[in-house]
Parts: C-alpha cells; sequence; structure tokens
C-alpha cells in the first residue's frame, strides 16, 4: 500500500543558503527530527521538508527560515 507523503518546500537562491524548520516555536535539527518521528520527518540537503505519511502528532505550525528570516508558515492538520 502506497503512504501518502507532504513535501514542503521554499525555494532558496543558493546551496548554501541556512535553512532551518521550526515547530510550534521550537528549532529541531534535522537529525533530531528524523530521530524523532523515526525517520517519518526529513528535511534534505536541499531544506525540503518532508513527512511520511502525517500522524495526529505531527499537527501544528511549521515556519521555514533562511537565513535568519521567517519566509513561510503552514499549519499542519
Amino acid at each position: 500500500m502506497h503512504k501518502p507523503r507532504h513535501n514542503i518546500s521554499f525555494h532558496r537562491k543558493s546551496v548554501k543558503a541556512n535553512i532551518d524548520w521550526v515547530k510550534n516555536g521550537i528549532y529541531r535539527s534535522s537529525f533530531a527530527w528524523s530521530n524523532e518521528t523515526g525517520d517519518r520527518l526529513k528535511i534534505d540537503m536541499w531544506g525540503i521538508l518532508q513527512i511520511f505519511y502525517t500522524i495526529r502528532k505531527d499537527t501544528g505550525i511549521y515556519e521555514c527560515w533562511i537565513e535568519g528570516q521567517k519566509r513561510k508558515v503552514f499549519y499542519l492538520h
């Protein structure tokens, strides 16, 4: 059975640009998020946030920060 996947991305001008993702006001590294979710949530080297088959505890406000500036906000419910 194919499990739904959500890709949330924001294009950046350079691979060198620093992208951070924040959930409910709390920053976590891509490594920490991957460990906490059992690899269901990943941030790839391009800064694309991928959530594989969402569950209830994924609900929240996600923010994309590029070079210290908030660029995108979305609510997952």
